[in-house]
């Protein structure tokens, strides 16, 4: 494994509910270029070597497999869940829908396939951290 991120090394922004995130983060994006297994992959990799913040989509199409890389990174020991934040999106389909978009995020944590999410962050504005 190459060199490790250090951990104190890493810009953070501290949300309003004092919460610090990682200012850096690993983007899950593969457009036609990659597919879901080496996202995924990419993922666990980036999660070894110091990456805390993993930026999803479910338009990405593959949460799932990110969620089986986490899932193997906390089995390994190789972070703690509190150390990981995991962030995806409402689209347009959801947001200008009657469900509201902190009913779909929870929905999203009991029944999607990226397990993990255990804090959610809704913004309506570009004014979310301090």
């Amino acid at each position: 494994m190459a060199e490790i991120i250090e951990q104190s090394r890493i810009p953070k922004r501290t949300l309003v509910d004092g919460s610090k995130v990682p200012a850096i983060g690993l983007g899950t994006f593969g457009s036609d270029k990659y597919n879901s297994d080496q996202i995924a992959e990419a993922v666990y990799g980036g999660i070894r070597a110091g990456y805390r913040m993993i930026d999803c989509a479910s338009v990405y199409q593959n949460e799932n497999r990110i969620g089986e890389s986490i899932e193997r990174v906390l089995k390994e020991g190789i972070v703690d869940r509190a150390d990981l934040f995991i962030t995806s999106k409402v689209w347009n389909d959801i947001a200008m829908s009657k469900t509201p978009h902190t009913q779909y995020l929870c929905m999203f944590a009991r029944h999607g396939n990226l397990f993990y999410h255990s804090k959610f962050i809704v913004t309506t504005s570009s004014k979310w951290y301090n």
